[in-house]
């Protein structure tokens, strides 16, 4: 998934997921030369889906049920 495709999804800025890629949080990532970015499309829906990781995005999650957009 493109970091675009994963805002689109999730209703998380590009700039936020930048900004999370610079301060090693978030989903993980792939870097395939100096700009392009990519996500596993698993990953990124296992933390997204993690109650760990609800602070930092608003999609909701509760006790392990499945809110947000999949």
């Amino acid at each position: 998934m493109t970091p675009r495709q994963v805002a689109q999804k999730y209703g998380v800025s590009m700039v936020e997921l930048a900004s999370w890629r610079r301060r090693e949080i978030g989903p993980p990532f792939y870097t395939f030369g100096r700009k392009v970015v990519r996500y596993d499309m698993s990953d990124v829906d296992d933390w997204f889906h993690d109650p760990r990781n609800a602070r930092l995005h608003h999609c909701p999650v509760d006790e392990g049920t499945h809110l947000c957009p999949s």
